[in-house]
């Protein structure tokens, strides 16, 4: 879950998803930390609440403008309250739409044109000197070869190498030819993944050897991990394990966030340590 104010809050319409989920997938490989609701909110918590703490926490907010944001109600309500609180806000300009008064004050950039362009302006209002974000840009490398803070959120840690993990998930369920199973290794510890029937995904948190070691089960992590939505190891799976549906909506960045929160849990891996992904084939 992103939050802290080293973040930058992206809203939205639902309409707009395709380009949003772009405009964040870019933003972090720039090395800028984002609050975005598909990554942030983990299953299970509260949407709203989740959203208001992202709000109230962020260094400021990024707002896509198109006939249909300006007319969400959500997205009123996630700038008004980045405005009452004084914070920066950039529009970003996607579609020509009619620009609600309170935001007309505010200086935005075009999207509607060469998309290059504007997320190159969007970069340096961010994080130039002076700029929206100055501490955000290099936030993935500040802490580099520290475990994420305690109470921040983990899932800007090592984005670079959760991007590759989606991909690999990705290729994994919609290419026959790239096997059945997924390794993500952090030196001896691994995430794994397989294919179920009907289009289905299992993964393990599992050590040295593919079995997690019973002086690992601590009481504090196994409910931790239960409460990431693992099951806890029993005579048949010796590790701690759940299993997705995957269809069009899955959000394999979410799964590659995951995984790293499972092993980081179980092991005290580093955030920025990267995986090592292997596919294969039973």
């Amino acid at each position: 879950m992103n939050s802290g104010a080293d973040t930058i809050f992206v809203s939205y319409a639902r309409e707009n998803g395709d380009f949003a989920w772009k405009l964040v997938r870019d933003l972090r490989d720039a090395g800028i930390a984002t609050w975005f609701d598909q990554t942030s909110i983990h299953p299970g918590r509260p949407w709203d609440i989740e959203v208001e703490h992202g709000l109230k926490s962020c260094a400021g907010l990024v707002v896509v403008l198109t006939p249909d944001s300006v007319e969400s109600r959500e997205v009123r309500n996630e700038v008004n309250l980045v405005y009452e609180d004084e914070k920066p806000i950039i529009p970003m300009l996607l579609r020509e739409c009619e620009i609600p008064y309170r935001w007309r004050t505010l200086n935005w950039i075009d999207f509607t044109g060469n998309y290059d362009e504007g997320f190159t302006r969007l970069v340096v209002e961010l994080g130039g000197e002076g700029g929206l974000a100055e501490d955000v840009v290099g936030a993935r490398t500040a802490g580099a070869g520290d475990d994420a803070p305690d109470g921040t959120d983990e899932g800007s840690w090592g984005s670079e190498y959760e991007s590759e993990l989606a991909d690999a998930l990705l290729l994994l369920m919609t290419d026959p030819g790239a096997g059945d199973y997924l390794i993500a290794s952090v030196g001896e510890f691994y995430a794994q993944f397989a294919k179920l029937d009907d289009d289905g995904l299992a993964m393990e948190i599992v050590g040295q050897g593919f079995v997690l070691p019973k002086k690992e089960r601590t009481e504090a992590r196994t409910e931790t991990l239960a409460g990431l939505g693992f099951d806890r190891p029993d005579s048949d799976n010796p590790n701690f394990h759940q299993e997705f549906t995957v269809d069009a909506s899955t959000d394999f960045m979410w799964l590659a966030q995951l995984a790293r929160q499972g092993l980081a849990t179980a092991y005290g891996v580093a955030w920025d340590a990267p995986f090592e992904i292997e596919l294969g084939s039973f």
